[in-house]
């Protein structure tokens, strides 16, 4: 993730978290009162990623818990109305995770972020997923490359404004059993972010998904990354953050761009 961005969600999860935990529907009966143990851990339940429905009915999040036979945490999507009265698990595939849950403008669907399996690509690559909220399974976004690492719906429920992570060009279709390491080759002044690892030239980039065409087009140019997309009310511009100083492993000057979902001009810089 872009650097400086990591504390975008936390102020409404923890709001919903409060909310959730006032008028939680398992409060019923309180547990025989204990010592705070290394087991208790395992059942903390954390809640993220909050989404409120066009209609304001329903609030879409994510639900983070623990394995403790798999060792392993995996996040899943829930839904609950507005009042508390109904929660719904909208996601539970076993060994897999889901994030950023979000509606569609229309309410209809419901579009998250999973590393899950069956979307065609590489599994260790995050792809976008969208879920009928009248039920079924829910189906990748195909024709898109590189990793989700954030989207935005168009006012209109057409096109997605997307963040992606340029593919990793080493990557291999080779098992996990036969692949080599390769050398870490780093020729910039930051040379590792956590959730990322060492970092290479990959950077994270403003796309836009058309959903009539099933195809994806990147809408800036130039080495840098960006972060933090957001439409117009009408659709007819898309706002970014991204850090486009000489050297931005050295320093922190992010501003807000603009640039047309038709493409073909420079970002607009909109901050100094």
């Amino acid at each position: 993730m872009t650097k400086g961005f990591s504390l975008r969600r936390r102020a409404p999860a923890m709001l919903l978290t409060c909310a959730l935990l006032a008028g939680s529907a398992y409060a019923a009966e309180a547990p025989a009162r204990h010592a705070f143990g290394v087991d208790d851990l395992a059942r903390i339940r954390t809640v993220g990623s909050p989404a409120l429905a066009p209609g304001g009915d329903w609030v879409a999040y994510t639900v983070r818990a623990t394995d403790v036979a798999a060792d392993k945490a995996a996040s899943h999507v829930w839904m609950t109305s507005w009042d508390g009265s109904r929660h719904v698990q909208l996601t539970s595939r076993d060994k897999e995770s889901e994030s950023l849950p979000r509606f569609s403008p229309d309410g209809t669907r419901i579009a998250f972020v999973s590393s899950r399996s069956g979307s065609g690509e590489k599994p260790e690559e995050s792809r976008l997923w969208l879920l009928d909220r009248a039920g079924g399974e829910a189906r990748p976004v195909l024709g898109v490359k590189g990793s989700v690492d954030d989207y935005v719906w168009s006012p209109d429920g057409k096109q997605l404004a997307l963040i992606l992570m340029d593919p990793d060009p080493d990557a291999s279709d080779a098992k996990d059993d036969d692949k080599k390491p390769k050398p870490i080759v780093v020729d910039r002044f930051q040379i590792k972010t956590d959730g990322e690892g060492y970092l290479g030239n990959r950077r994270h980039r403003l796309w836009l998904y058309d959903f009539a065409s099933g195809t994806a087009r990147r809408l800036t140019s130039g080495d840098f990354d960006e972060a933090l997309p957001a439409w117009a009310p009408d659709g007819s511009a898309i706002v970014f953050v991204s850090d486009r100083s000489t050297d931005p492993d050295r320093g922190y000057d992010s501003n807000l761009y603009r640039v047309s979902p038709t493409g073909g001009a420079e970002p607009q810089r909109l901050t100094s």
